[in-house]
Order: structure tokens, then sequence, then C-alpha cells
């Protein structure tokens, strides 16, 4: 099918998703006039608002080796379980558990091999392979008959998501994810180190490169010791290559004017691959000049986000580009080793002041999907239902506590598909805590956003780590203040081309990146600027140019359906 196509087909999806949402939903989230009454779109005869006797499906999970339980409690025995248990009669059965590598890779035997559980989350590539091979239920039908009307503001508000999930105008995959604008780099900063030494807020790229070199040079934790770097770099370099996160680079770069690992207008308005712009080079020399006098750590190429914020929590890092949520992971470990460390995020700067902050062109993170040969692929939407209630300000605080948060254990973890989130809920949330600090009303505000407030009101008082984590991001100056301020000055610059749909132009393009942020490193590390004129001469010779026509080709056919 040609792209135009495609995209319209999408658009035509999420019209009817946009257009579907119920006034009332059961407590399951099925529409109560239709619940009870209508079979779902793969032919089951009935979906109740309690399956009785209960269904059991199956699912697989992406679940980090932190993910802790209360003594006597599992991954399939926890509350979650029994909530969904007890609220739809669905009994959920994980077949297994890995960490993120290892769990598409074992997905990727399972697709291969079609032994597939009735529920699980793909990754971009293996919702391809699998629409290409129908391995998968269609979801459209089941969403506009059994979503509820917060599931299908999720579906229709996550950027790019419905049109990814679609194929030959048939939804396969509930999008999920956070929005674009989260994933916007930050300056993180320790304030108490710029105090100390008496400097300012960065306002220029010279005055970050400045705080860079008196963060290495002059002991700014007083220990006398030449033990401290200004800048924060991990391996793979970039969040788009490594997983967005803390010490990328993104924000440098786009403080040169320069947007690799990104897809930009070049001067003749067409499309072109951010990283092969004439302002990359500007950047890497920088960055260069910084690792050569010993702002960086020497060991950059091979620590990931963990043994970057190994630095921060020991004292040893004052500076570091990342993404909003840095003061929760990693950098909470940092105010827990020592109270004192203050770290706050700034506006990436440029060359006279603000620059233009880049975001991914859609932020999908899970794709939730269900398999052809699931007996009720419904399940999968009446779950996702009860999951938004979460957001509901009705829900009694006592259930909420018991579904959200324990301490440090994260309950809400435990969901199966733990990343359907409204893709706006941080932005909301930012908003309605600063109009509550500003003395306006709580009435409203949703259970998650009450207890932010909570944390943001009790840093004030001195508070916990994680009250002061939360502040950082949601208080005043917090980082969601600052990509707040990146909407008003109209300073997000979102990648103008998502992911290629063709397997021959996905590894292309991976191999190509994968060449870019060898060229990079190695160019940091001290080898001749001329190596990044060599890649540059790959990527022209090996496919790059198809790809920037490919790319320029799908952005007109964009373009001429939104007429």
């Amino acid at each position: 099918m040609r792209d135009w196509r495609r995209h319209a087909a999408a658009l035509g999806v999420l019209l009817l998703l946009a257009g579907c949402r119920e006034s009332g939903t059961s407590a399951g989230g099925a529409p109560a006039s239709a619940a009870a009454s209508e079979g779902n779109a793969a032919g089951n005869e009935q979906a109740p608002a309690v399956y009785d006797p209960p269904i059991a499906v199956t699912v697989v999970r992406d679940l980090g080796g932190e993910t802790t339980f209360a003594q006597g409690e599992s991954i399939n025995d926890n509350a979650w379980t029994r909530f969904i248990r007890e609220r739809l009669g669905i009994v959920v059965h994980t077949e297994w558990t890995a960490g993120s590598e290892q769990t598409i890779r074992r997905l990727n035997v399972a697709v291969a091999s079609n032994q597939l559980p009735d529920f699980f989350s793909a990754t971009a590539a293996q919702l391809r392979q699998l629409a290409a091979s129908g391995q998968l239920a269609e979801l459209g039908g089941l969403v506009r008959r059994y979503g509820s009307a917060r599931t299908k503001a999720r579906i229709v508000g996550m950027e790019g998501g419905v049109q990814a999930a679609t194929f030959d105008g048939r939804l396969l995959a509930v999008p999920a994810g956070l929005s674009v604008r989260d994933y916007a780099p930050v300056l993180w900063i320790r304030e108490d180190w710029l105090r100390r030494l008496g400097l300012k807020a960065p306002a220029t790229m010279n005055d970050v490169l400045a705080i860079a070199a008196a963060f290495a040079d002059r002991d700014p934790d007083g220990n006398g010791a030449d033990d401290t770097y200004g800048l924060g770099l991990r391996k793979g370099l970039f969040g788009a290559n490594e997983g967005y996160g803390f010490a990328t680079i993104e924000g440098f770069f786009n403080g040169f004017g320069a947007y690799p690992f990104s897809w930009v207008e070049d001067e003749d308005g067409r499309l072109a691959y951010g990283g092969t712009l004439p302002a990359t080079r500007e950047a890497l020399l920088a960055l260069q000049r910084l690792y050569r006098e010993g702002r960086i750590d020497p060991d950059f190429a091979i620590k990931d986000e963990a043994g970057v914020a190994d630095l921060a929590a020991q004292g040893r890092l004052g500076m570091a580009y990342g993404a909003m949520w840095s003061a929760l992971n990693p950098l909470y470990r940092s105010r827990v080793a020592d109270p004192t460390a203050d770290w706050q995020a700034y506006p990436i700067a440029g060359a006279a002041g603000p620059a233009d902050a880049q975001t991914p062109a859609t932020a999908v993170t899970n794709y939730y999907v269900a398999s052809r040969n699931a007996a009720h692929p419904e399940a999968l939407i009446r779950m996702l239902n009860l999951y938004a209630e979460l957001d509901d300000p009705e829900m009694p605080q006592s259930l909420y506590d018991s579904l959200s948060n324990e301490g440090v254990r994260e309950i809400w973890k435990y969901f199966p598909f733990n990343g359907f989130v409204d893709p706006d809920k941080n932005l909301r949330t930012r908003r309605s805590v600063a109009a509550a600090l500003s003395g306006g009303p709580t009435v409203g505000m949703t259970r998650e956003q009450m207890a932010t407030y909570a944390h943001v009101l009790a840093d004030r008082r001195g508070g916990t780590a994680a009250d002061w984590a939360y502040a950082r991001i949601f208080g005043e100056g917090g980082s969601m203040a600052v990509i707040d301020g990146y909407i008003g000055a109209d300073r997000l610059r979102p990648s103008l081309h998502g992911d290629f749909r063709s397997a021959e132009e996905v590894e292309l393009f991976g191999l190509l990146q994968r060449m870019e942020v060898e060229t990079y490193t190695r160019i940091i590390q001290g080898d001749s600027i001329l190596l990044y004129d060599d890649w540059l001469e790959r990527w022209r010779t090996m496919g790059g140019e198809r790809l920037a026509a490919a790319a320029q080709a799908s952005r007109l056919q964009r373009s001429a359906e939104s007429r």
C-alpha cells in the first residue's frame, strides 16, 4: 500500500476513535449500554461487566530487577492482579519477565515461532513484522466498542501513535507513551556548586563551557582533590540511541544549532538528517576540547547512565544534559548521598541566548498488541480502561494508594501494561501544581497531582530526598517549568520524520546511526575531525541520501493529506 493511503487510513481510524467517546461506562470501562449485549469484533458472544466464570489471559513483561513485591506477593499475585480479577473477572498470568534487552530477544523468538501470549508490548520493529505476518488481532473496533473516554483520549493524544499502529486501515496496536515534549533536553546543574563558586546561571553556550571548566578546575566540592568533572556524557551519547534519560548530549548539540539523530529542514526547505549539517562539526570540536582539558570523564565511552549516576552520587559531577525526570532517576541518589546536593534544571542555551530543544517525532514507548489467537482480545482494552481510572478524582484515596505506591515500592508497575498513561499528564501536573502554589483551588486535581503537590509543599519544609526530586521536576523553576517555557516561547523542535517502514530502510538507518555514534565518540576522544567528513561520505554513498529522499516524500504526502 502506498504511504498516502496508509496515512489517510490512519487518519480515519483516529477520527473514529475521537468521535466515539462514550458518555457512560461500566465499572470495567465497557459502555454501560453495550457491555452486556454486544459481542466483540473477534466474534465472542459477550463481554459482561464481570466475566463469570473468570477468564484467563497470558502476558509477558519487561520488568526491571529493581521492582520489588511485598512479602508473599509476586508478579502473578499482587494488588493489581487481584483488582483486575475482582473488577473484571480476568485472571492475568504472566508467563515470564525479563529486563528490556532480554525481553526484546525473547519476544523476537516468540514472534518468529508464532508462540505468542495473548497480550504483550511490541517494539516498532516487532509490530511491523507481526502486522506483515498476520499474527495480530484488529483492535480498532474493540477500542470503539469497549474503550472508555479516558482510554480513547490517551490513544488519540499519543502524537503519531495511531498512524504508527495502523496497517492497511486496521489498528493493530494500542500506542502508549508520553508526549514528545517530555523528551526535550534540559540542563541539570549542581546549583550549590554554582553558588559556592560565585557563578551565574548559563545564558549562552559560552557560559555553559565556562561552568564546565570551573566545575572541573576550581574544586567545587571543597575537598582539595582534583576529582570532579564539569559535563557528564555516557556511552551511546544520544537519548534516541541509548534510551532517554541522564547524560545525553542532544541538548549540547542544540546549543550550537545542531540536531543530530533528528530530521530537520535544510536552508532550501527540504528534509535533511541533522547530523549531516555544518553545525554538527562545531559541537563536536567543542566536546573534543572539553575532553582534552579534563572536563569530561575519560571513561565516558564505557559508562551507561548508571555509571554516570555513580559519579553524581559520589559528588564528582556538576552538570549534564538530560530528561525532565532526571531528578527522580538518577539524581535522587545524589541527594540521598549528600542532602546538600541541589541539582537544578535550566533551559538549554545557544550562542547568544535561548536555543531550540529537539524532540523525537513521536514518543511512543509501547505498542500493546493482542495475538490473533487470543480468545478474548477485548480484555486488553478493558484492562487499560481500569488503569486509566487512576486519573479519576473520585477514586477513593485508599484505593488509589493501594494501586500506585507504597513507600519506595512502585505498585503501578505491577499492572500488565504500565506505560499506558495520559501523554499530557506531566504538563497537566506541572500546571495544576503551579496554580495551587499560587493560591488556586485543588478541587478537581487527580490523585497523582495532589500527591505531587504534597511533595512540593513538603520540600519547602525541608522534606525528604523524594520530596526534593518531585519539587525539582514539578515545582517552581522545575524541569517541567523549563519545558513549559519552551512551549510558550515556541522553542520545541520535533523531528520532522519518524520511523521508516520498510525493513531495508530501518536496517540501513540503524547501521548509519551506529557508525555516526562511533565516529562522534572517536572525535570526542581526540581523533581528527576529518573522521566526520569520512562519515558524511559514507552516509551519502551507503544510502543516506536515499533515506532523506524517502523522508521528504513521506512529508510531502502528509502535507497533501492535511489540506
